[in-house]
């Protein structure tokens, strides 16, 4: 039986076998024996395994220079590009018995499809599925070993470079009017066009956009990017709209699937990317209900993953705040969307935050504006205008200071933690270094009693190299004083100075009482040696932070 979790194949599998049959020839009746060259998935694969098979046959050396004499000049550069990937023979074996069981998978699957859509031929249909799963593949799908795990090729292949990785799953949300639809057509059009997002290359493809509301505002949308990248409508062809909201309970999902293979084809092009916009437009069900997101999340993955290498991106809106949280800041609805998330981006105030990532670094945020363009003249003869994405630069209004969530506490704790020491009343918010990380703790405790201890440390270090570098907080010896410069509105409208109801239950009162001037912040204590030893070990606070 094939297994019913079974995998599709992977690129670089494919790649790291053919590599090793160009490295090692030795292998090559060993591949042969397991995969055949139908069964991979990337035609170029397909060409290139089927020439070395035949040199195999008549016996012509598998080389570089022999195979140049049947094989394209852009497969051949290819091949070039991919040698040094190869792997040692039981992994290339075991990778070849991946691509057969992934092959066998597809096989299955599009039978499946051929049943639902010609039920009078179940007889001969469900015979052929019989056949292919009483196949046994003799592959372990449960476990890899660690010499086969350290010996797969280590690489990252983006459909936006440094940005997005390909096949994963990810959401764009935020506010209403925050420029996400705006940030997801730009992104899918790069993708069609071939093009770049903020400097970024992409990789070029199909892209479907699956569009739940306001078509009349995407066309004008679309037509604006046309016009701006002074672009032909024919360069735009590898992009497909929906005409209405497609549910996701399955039943016109596979109509989906089919009609994207098809185009596919005509188009000689992978399926790229795949825009939900939005989630509450295609979800049947609760949003709110970990249940019914779960079943969403799992048909976005289905139907993802019915074109390797393809990215899904689900534009969605905020969530409603809790008391002491950052105004929107994340997706409305149950939390299992953010976990089942490979990556998510926040959008708002002209600013994409980068709030997930789930393997490898989080990119540095993107600035950018909307900028109007003129598409045309309504019936009255005026100006008919829409908006583009102009990366670099916020506009005016949104070039406040952005504190992110972390930040934003650790700015709560500071207050909270300066009651541990007097004051004058006029002086900026003072605290030690050692009290302010206690009362941040103690926040984040009281949000998440499971919190670890490293990944305490690390949001507060991470909170307060963000608050020092723009300025929120500054450094003076061993203290730590918010800057008279913090503006008040994220707190929302809480007095800096009285934080009493904000703080409850975190103040830390030393037993060392201190005085500070508001003039030089000078520093008098009734205990010298408890001063000094502070002083002393504030290298060794900082790094505990």
């Amino acid at each position: 039986m094939i297994p019913s979790n079974t995998t599709k194949g992977s690129k670089e599998q494919e790649q790291a076998v053919i590599s090793a049959m160009l490295v090692f020839p030795a292998i090559v009746p060993e591949i042969a024996a397991i995969v055949t060259s139908e069964d991979f998935y990337e035609r170029i694969h397909q060409r290139i395994y089927s020439v070395m098979l035949r040199h195999h046959v008549e016996e012509i050396p598998i080389e570089v220079p022999a195979l140049m004499k049947s094989l394209s000049h852009t497969d051949v550069c290819y091949l070039g590009e991919i040698q040094d990937i190869a792997t040692i023979s039981e992994t290339a074996t075991y990778y070849a018995r991946q691509i057969k069981t992934a092959a066998l998978y597809r096989e299955v699957q599009g039978l499946a499809a051929e049943l639902q859509q010609f039920p009078e031929r179940a007889a001969t249909i469900t015979s052929k599925i019989s056949g292919l799963t009483s196949q046994r593949i003799d592959i372990s799908s449960k476990f890899v070993s660690a010499k086969e795990f350290l010996t797969t090729p280590q690489t990252v292949d983006y459909l936006i470079h440094n940005l997005v990785e390909r096949d994963t799953t990810g959401q764009l949300f935020g506010p209403s009017g925050g420029g996400k639809t705006f940030t997801a057509i730009d992104w899918a059009l790069c993708v069609a066009t071939g093009g770049s997002v903020n400097g970024c290359k992409v990789k070029q493809g199909l892209v479907f956009y699956l569009a739940g509301e306001g078509h009349n505002g995407l066309q004008r949308r679309v037509k604006a990017w046309q016009v701006h990248h002074d672009m032909s409508v024919d360069a735009l062809r590898l992009i497909h709209l929906s005409r209405h909201a497609i549910s996701f309970d399955g039943g016109q999902l596979h109509t989906v699937k089919t009609e994207a293979r098809e185009l596919s084809q005509i188009h000689g092009m992978p399926v790229a990317l795949i825009v939900i916009d939005t989630l509450a437009r295609h979800l049947q069900g609760d949003e709110n209900n970990a249940k019914d997101m779960s079943y969403f999340i799992k048909t976005v993955d289905s139907l993802r993953e019915s074109f390797p290498g393809c990215v899904a991106l689900i534009v969605h809106h905020t969530g409603h705040t809790n008391p002491g949280e950052d105004a929107k800041t994340r997706g409305r609805g149950s939390s299992a969307l953010r976990a089942a998330m490979d990556f998510e981006i926040h959008c708002s105030k002209g600013l994409l935050s980068f709030t997930k990532m789930k393997d490898g670094a989080t990119p540095e945020p993107i600035h950018f504006t909307l900028s109007p363009v003129v598409i045309g003249r309504n019936t009255d003869g005026e100006p008919l205008t829409s908006c583009i994405v102009d990366y670099g630069e916020r506009s005016k209004q949104h070039q406040e200071t952005e504190l992110t969530s972390m930040e934003l506490t650790a700015v709560k704790a500071l207050i909270g933690a300066s009651s541990s020491i007097k004051t004058h009343e006029e002086c900026d918010i003072v605290a030690l270094l050692e009290d302010w990380r206690e009362a941040f703790y103690s926040l984040r405790r009281a949000d998440d009693q499971n919190v670890k201890p490293n990944t305490l440390k690390n949001s507060f270090l991470r909170a307060v190299e963000g608050l020092i570098g723009k300025k929120i907080v500054l450094k003076e010896g061993h203290l730590r004083i918010l800057s008279k410069e913090f503006p008040s509105s994220p707190l929302r409208g809480t007095d800096r100075h009285k934080t009493s109801q904000m703080t409850r239950g975190i103040t830390r009162h030393t037993s060392h009482p201190l005085s500070i001037g508001c003039d030089d912040v000078t520093v008098a204590s009734d205990d010298d040696h408890y001063m000094q030893t502070l002083v002393d070990d504030e290298p060794q606070l900082w790094g505990q932070a």
